[in-house]
């Protein structure tokens, strides 16, 4: 990505996790070269991973309390404040590095309706009483998705904590484990969309809480625009939007 030439590293921690920046942007790397968050150092609000702004689409455009398990950089965080301030955002991670470095190098302590807890993301959702209208899920660490989330378990408990019609949303960064993940999902939601994220090897998929089609591409087509909506044998729905 040409926006992170010319970087130097402004802290390290005892984890290997790596802090760049250069004049205009600052990113968050875990023990390689994958880049966990970049965002613009004056205006970290606007994405600059393209996967974001699929990661929250939904949420952005349909306001209501927000889980998201990873927190990384708070670049999903920042963008999806500053679209909707009001609603509830909770933030689950376990790592407590990677939170001291969301608010000491990536602001995260300046989102106002953010709370962040520090907690592991399967523990966090057997034990929640709360009802969510969205939960984002964006936990890969630098090589994989979590072994102790890539479990049917761990979703049937994401299903429990959604409000009836609420909305999950997984990133998935690992091209080897995307179609394991997508049917570890389908075994609980019913109906899903996957949405590829240009430009880059991401795949989003979107789930409801509802036992109709419809719920997911009502709110899909109200929140983008769907140049493609076609069925394929292995991976059901997949839509392509612009």
């Amino acid at each position: 990505m040409w926006k992170t030439k010319f970087g130097h590293c402004i802290y390290s921690s005892t984890n290997n996790a790596h802090v760049y920046q250069n004049l205009i942007y600052r990113w968050l790397t875990f023990d390689s070269d994958a880049l966990q968050t970049v965002i613009h150092r004056r205006n970290p609000q606007k994405p600059i991973l393209k996967y974001i702004s699929v990661l929250c689409l939904l949420a952005r455009n349909m306001p209501g309390k927000t889980c998201m398990l990873g927190l990384g950089g708070a670049g999903a965080a920042h963008y999806l404040s500053s679209h909707n301030s009001s609603s509830p955002l909770i933030a689950v991670e376990k790592n407590p590095d990677v939170i001291t470095i969301a608010q000491k190098f990536f602001m995260a302590d300046k989102i106002k309706n953010l709370e962040i807890i520090q907690q592991d993301a399967t523990e966090f959702m057997q034990k929640e009483s709360t009802s969510f209208k969205h939960i984002l899920i964006d936990l890969y660490n630098a090589h994989s998705f979590p072994s102790e989330c890539n479990t049917d378990v761990f979703f049937l408990n994401c299903k429990k904590n959604l409000e009836k019609y609420g909305f999950l949303a997984v990133n998935l960064a690992n091209p080897s484990e995307q179609f394991n993940l997508l049917n570890r999902i389908k075994k609980q939601f019913l109906h899903t969309v996957s949405i590829p994220v240009k430009g880059s090897a991401n795949i989003i998929i979107l789930a409801c809480n509802s036992h109709s089609f419809s719920a997911i591409t009502k709110y899909l087509y109200q929140a983008t625009t769907i140049k493609r909506l076609e069925w394929d044998a292995l991976w059901g729905h997949i839509a392509e939007i612009s």
